[in-house]
């Protein structure tokens, strides 16, 4: 529209300037020049015919001829001023030609404004230049008079196209007023479709909040309620207290905020409603911000949360009926631990001592390795039960972190089995990634032996005539120290493999193949589940590669911290492996003790010293005896041991607090911790205060052997352990009051009078405590009691008395716990137990 205006008011201008009448009329200026110029020349003849003609007066025509020079000269100007104004058009040669007039007029001048008679002479002269000049004016006056024609034809013309470009603005203005129209009513008509929708939006929104379980609320500026569906009303009231017109806060507890702004945009919120009739009950809130008739207003959910919170209680109370069956299950596997793997122990320790008495009797040497094999088996099953139940109970927790060398830890591993490798015709190799020998990593080295010692032990047993190879590779390269280094340990075997189809039920707990990998060795199995859930504790994951009659391919992918290798680079992480730190019987070593060696003994009960002290002298060992943690620590200050074998229930100072003031003063012998119980918690306890190992009470000859043996290694250097969980309260009694291997290893190692020695003792101390408890528990003298109980279980437990040391085991843990009430009906039937240990040891010496 604007456009088609402006285009109407420009044609009006170029119209009204074609016909407007101008005082410098270019036409006429240049016509007039010329003209003038004529009369000019007529004047000058005029002058020249009167003095040719002879009359004296020619006054009248020099006056003529003065004013038409004056015409000329004023026409000149103006058309000169024209010329350079630009307003006419250009004319070739119309410069030069106004150039040569202006000299003729500047000089004519003086003569025009001098003397008559000057003027007079110089008249020829002057017509003749007139009459040059006016030839030359002529063809300006033509040209200039063309050039304003052809100006005036294109002034008409772009009127014309000035005319027919405000037609083609009109035509299109009328088009886009004609869009404009069908876009108005097409937007008219999508306003009407929108209101519908909005509406049926509107209708909608209406039916699902009123669908709503939870109920919604509208609440205005002055928190009164304006608005509230049907929920919202079931929730409240009972039909005869209407919500419309209620304060919120009225439907709040008091001690919940009803402020709604400050709860606008927190979320969810629990807090106590109440209804109109004085009902509370539990229920989460969300605000929100609205607008409602243009103030200020707030839109309220909420939800009665009565039923969640009832499922949550049930809930609650049924994981706490699950942890106490977990803490059962721990109990229960606490009770195997000793009550199974104790009489395997003590039938292996047997066995090694049976074998010399035979060995001229091949027959019964074949039935001895029957009866060894099945219980090494045995034992392994057992261990491999408690070895999961300890990973699913305490997780990563239980097993400590040590610093170590990922090549050396595999090298270690292949010596270890070395043996068993050739014993079954294979070649074990192990293979290491250039860059790595030298790489030190941080980790939980307990449970990567697990996974490793799982792949390396069934590619020896499953692979006959052929290699295992063990491969040490890294995906990335090595990172500097303090970044994760991305470790592929491999088993590679030549064995019988594995059908694809098994590969995954291979790692399910308690499953086993029943194709020819079942047939080659039965068991529970744990093996591999174990290795999936250690794999999995220490963040990384196994992949497998096999195929029947090809080999396998176990590799386990792990990322560890990468560490500065430490100043004393003897570390090794194989130290605390599963069997010798709980006193199971390991796989190699059952043989002779180690070199003699130096040892200090340190236990309060007199009958462990003197047991300890037969087992070690009976190897070739000097031993030094502590009666508590006072004298273990003066003991060590004096004297250079190679090992200390440190009881940890003392009275004073006990074994850990003795182990931490002989770190404090540069004692760095290696510590072994003696003791019948050590839970998780009592690890980094252990750890901290320098302990390297533990040997679980009683024990026997073989562990002792073994603890010792790995303490004394020239190429290892003993760090605090991560002993396996002890029992978290003491087990049920043996259903033996005896324990035979523990006094059958006994009377092999000291003999038979030193064993019924030892056994009246412990006897004598187990009268004694029967009469000293009940007094200590009238007096209420709980931890007297404890510690008592403690030291009769170790006398108990030394000679192989396993059902009484487990009950006083029992009363100690009750009298720590002050569970006053199960320590009288255990007296009792410690009295009883008393009996009975009397008659199965009828036949000993009295």
């Amino acid at each position: 529209m604007l456009i088609a205006v402006g285009l109407l008011i420009r044609v009006i201008e170029r119209n009204h300037s074609l016909y407007e009448v101008q005082d410098d009329n270019r036409t006429w200026t240049l016509a007039q020049h010329e003209v003038e110029l004529l009369r000019l020349r007529g004047a000058a003849q005029d002058v020249l015919i009167a003095t040719l003609a002879g009359r004296p007066d020619v006054r009248a025509e020099l006056q003529e001829f003065r004013l038409r020079f004056d015409i000329v000269y004023s026409r000149h100007s103006i058309l000169s001023q024209t010329f350079r104004s630009g307003r006419f058009p250009a004319v070739e040669g119309s410069a030069s030609t106004l150039r040569l007039q202006a000299g003729f007029l500047e000089q004519t001048v003086p003569l025009v404004d001098g003397p008559d008679a000057a003027l007079i002479d110089a008249m020829p002269a002057i017509e003749a230049e007139i009459r040059a000049l006016r030839n030359a004016i002529r063809p300006l006056a033509v040209d200039g008079l063309a050039a304003i024609a052809g100006e005036s034809v294109a002034a008409r013309d772009s009127l014309g196209g000035e005319f027919r470009r405000f037609l083609g603005a009109t035509l299109v203005l009328a088009l886009l007023m004609a869009l404009m129209i069908v876009l108005a009513l097409q937007q008219n008509r999508a306003a009407e479709r929108r209101l519908a929708a909005s509406q049926r939006i509107r209708h909608d929104l209406d039916q699902m909040i009123e669908a709503s379980l939870d109920a919604v609320l509208l609440v205005d500026g002055t928190g009164c309620i304006t608005l509230h569906n049907r929920a919202a009303a079931e929730m409240f009231t009972t039909g005869e207290a209407p919500l419309v017109g209620l304060r919120f806060d009225a439907l709040i507890a008091p001690e919940c905020s009803a402020n709604l702004p400050a709860r606008t945009g927190h979320g969810r919120e629990d807090i106590t409603a109440r209804s109109p009739a004085g009902r509370q009950f539990p229920a989460e809130i969300v605000v929100a911000e609205a607008r409602a008739a243009g103030q200020r207003a707030h839109i309220v959910f909420m939800r009665d949360m009565t039923d969640v919170v009832e499922r949550e209680e049930t809930l609650r109370r049924a994981h706490d009926a699950a942890r106490r069956g977990e803490e059962a299950k721990a109990r229960f596997l606490a009770v195997m631990s000793h009550e199974m793997r104790t009489p395997l122990n003590g039938v292996l320790a047997t066995l090694d001592l049976l074998r010399p008495r035979i060995a001229g009797d091949a027959q019964a040497q074949r039935y001895l390795r029957i009866i060894e094999r099945s219980g090494i088996t045995a034992l392994d099953q057992v261990n491999d039960v408690l070895e999961l139940a300890r990973i699913d109970n305490s997780g990563a927790a239980a097993y400590p972190e040590t610093v170590f060398s990922p090549a050396q830890f595999l090298s270690d591993m292949v010596e270890q089995n070395r043996a068993s490798a050739r014993a079954n015709g294979n070649a074990l190799d192990l293979v290491v990634a250039p860059g790595l020998g030298e790489l030190w990593v941080r980790g939980r080295a307990s449970l990567l032996l697990r996974v490793i010692h799982n792949f390396l032990g069934n590619a020896i047993k499953f692979t006959s005539d052929g290699r295992v190879t063990l491969h040490l590779s890294a995906g990335d390269p090595v990172p500097p120290a303090g970044a994760p280094v991305t470790l592929r340990m491999a088993v590679q075997d030549t064995g019988i493999g594995i059908e694809k189809a098994d590969l995954t039920r291979i790692f399910e707990n308690f499953e086993t193949l029943d194709q020819a990998y079942g047939r080659v060795r039965e068991g529970s199995g744990l093996g591999l589940g174990i290795a999936r859930i250690a794999a999995e504790t220490l963040g990384g994951r196994i992949e497998v590669d096999s195929a029947p009659g090809e080999g396998s391919t176990f590799a386990l992918i792990v990322a560890l911290p990468r560490v500065e290798a430490p100043e004393n680079r003897a570390t090794r992480p194989t130290e605390m492996s599963a069997d010798t730190a709980d006193g199971a019987l390991p796989k190699q070593g059952a043989g002779a003790g180690p070199e003699p060696m130096h040892i200090l003994v340190a236990d309060d009960n007199a009958i462990n010293r003197e047991v300890l002290h037969e087992l070690l002298v009976a190897d070739g060992h000097s031993v030094v005896l502590a009666a508590d943690g006072h004298a273990a620590v003066s003991a060590a200050l004096d004297d250079a041991f190679d090992v200390i074998l440190m009881d940890i229930n003392m009275p004073e100072c006990d074994g850990v607090e003795a182990t931490r003031r002989l770190r404090a003063e540069g004692v760095d012998a290696p510590v072994l911790a003696v003791t019948a119980m050590a839970g998780p918690e009592q690890h980094a306890q252990f750890r901290e205060a320098g302990l390297c190992a533990v040997l679980l009470k009683p024990i026997n000859r073989v562990a002792l052997r073994d603890a010792l043996r790995r303490a004394r290694r020239e190429d290892e250097a003993p760090r605090p352990a991560a002993p396996q969980p002890a029992p978290p309260q003491p087990a049920t009694p043996s259903r033996e009051a005896l324990d035979a291997a523990i006094r059958d290893d006994l009377r092999a190692t000291v003999g038979e009078a030193a064993l019924t020695d030892f056994t009246l003792r412990a006897l004598a101390d187990w009268d004694a405590a029967l009469t000293g408890l009940p007094a200590l528990l009238a007096e209420d003298r709980l931890d007297a009691f404890a510690q008592e109980a403690h030291r009769t279980a170790g006398s108990l437990a030394s000679v192989g008395l396993a059902r009484g040391a487990a009950l006083f085991r029992q009363l100690q843990h009750h009298a720590q716990a002050a569970d006053r009430a199960a320590l009288a009906p255990l007296l009792t039937e410690a009295r009883e137990e008393r009996r009975r240990a009397g008659d199965a040891l009828a036949p000993a010496p009295p």
